[in-house]
């Protein structure tokens, strides 16, 4: 095997993430799980950060937090119209997981 086939394969390896190696609807929906619980932990550690160092001022953790209770209601709502039906697993099936863990990093 040449030397460019090998660092081709491991550059391959190396950058794909999980969700793009499953085979199966149950992989693709823990890979996008676990996308969304690290991004989530990241996202929770850098608001914990702001609002540590921006403590001080009042006006601004006020605006931050209604700001974000916005976000998250419209990144709901966003979903929910996406996903409009009641009984979901039954109407959009094993799909919907995923879909839901994808769509709320919009």
């Amino acid at each position: 095997m040449s030397l460019a086939r090998i660092l081709f394969l491991v550059t391959l390896a190396t950058s794909l993430d999980g969700t793009r190696l499953a085979q199966t609807q149950a992989d693709m929906t823990q890979g996008a799980c676990a996308q969304y619980k690290k991004a989530d932990q990241t996202l929770n550690n850098t608001y914990a950060k702001i609002l540590k160092d921006y403590a001080k001022d009042a006006q601004f953790v006020t605006k931050l937090k209604q700001a974000q209770r916005a976000w998250i209601a419209f990144r709901d709502a966003h979903l929910e119209a996406r996903f409009p039906k009641a009984d979901k697993q039954a109407e959009y099936g094993s799909a919907y997981a995923h879909a839901a863990a994808t769509s709320s990093r919009i």
